[in-house]
């Protein structure tokens, strides 16, 4: 968030335009705070907005707001040409800062439940704790668990395969149309379509 704030030279004090300047500035004495003031047109721009094409190249709009409806299918798209095996969308860092923060012995369930706005734990726990085992292995013989190595083994960037094909080939496609099941679904989307249509 820090970076799009001075990409868009957010900040009323001119000379804040990298991270550098920002923590070289220290809080005076006898205060505990130093307000960094963003400028007030900032109130109503959306900090992740859309792009747009215009005749320089594309640029960044100054008022769009990026939609979830514009950002899902570009990570969709993007966890396939990573080769996830997966589907990739914006939840995934929702997520994954839910599970930072779990993991934390600094954080305590309380406060994480704050930064993610849930009610209770419960929230938590049927939707965002980690799927990945703990090395019970270690455990059950006393040993120092290999953590590491158990969320390499159960997390999304094990499955990464270059090679995974982004597209079917032509004889695939044909393959995939004599498919009962994919001619039926046809079928009823052909019979919905019409029904819209009158």
């Amino acid at each position: 968030m820090l970076a799009l704030l001075l990409a868009d030279q957010a900040f009323v004090a001119p000379s804040l335009t990298s991270p550098e300047q920002l923590f070289r500035l220290r809080i005076a004495p006898g205060q505990k705070q130093l307000p960094v003031p963003l400028k007030e047109e900032m109130a109503e721009r959306p900090l992740f907005r859309r792009c747009k094409n215009t005749v320089g190249g594309i640029q960044i709009s100054e008022e769009q707001a990026l939609a979830d409806t514009a950002l899902r299918p570009q990570m969709t798209n993007l966890g396939i040409i990573t080769g996830m095996e997966l589907p990739m969308g914006p939840y995934i860092f929702w997520r994954g800062n839910g599970q930072a923060l779990d993991n934390s012995s600094e954080i305590t369930d309380a406060q994480r439940n704050i930064v993610l706005q849930h009610h209770n734990s419960s929230v938590f726990q049927k939707n965002y704790a980690s799927r990945y085992m703990p090395d019970t292995q270690a455990a059950y013989r006393g040993l120092k668990p290999q953590t590491t190595l158990m969320r390499a083994a159960s997390g999304m960037s094990r499955t990464i395969d270059p090679r995974r094909p982004r597209k079917l080939n032509l004889a695939q496609q044909a393959e995939v149309d004599r498919q009962p099941e994919v001619r039926l679904l046809r079928r009823r989307l052909k019979s919905l379509l019409q029904t819209f249509e009158k």
